[in-house]
């Protein structure tokens, strides 16, 4: 009998894997932002050994939307160099 993982992101990944059925039902291009969007999550696992064991799923919500935040700013970023670079190619009159 195989021993389990004896870790506090054990049964967090065990409730990540049970969400696979969900993300295969996802449209691809959907299946592929999922896939991606947990990975990154996934990246900041070992911020949850402070969090109790109680409350694994929902800190990894969290981190989940962090991730999400931090690519609206990387985009607002992009999108405000890119109006920087559009104002200063204007012509001046």
């Amino acid at each position: 009998m195989r021993k389990k993982e004896e870790t506090p992101t054990a049964d967090l990944k065990d409730e990540v894997t049970s969400w696979d059925s969900m993300k295969e039902a996802l449209r691809l291009e959907d299946r592929i932002r999922f896939r991606d969007l947990v990975d990154r999550a996934s990246k900041n696992m070992s911020a949850m050994k402070i969090i109790k064991e109680e409350y694994q799923t929902e800190a990894f919500l969290l981190l989940l939307i962090l991730e999400q935040k931090r690519e609206l700013k990387r985009i607002e970023s992009e999108l405000a160099s890119l109006q920087k670079q559009k104002e200063n190619n204007l012509p001046q009159n």
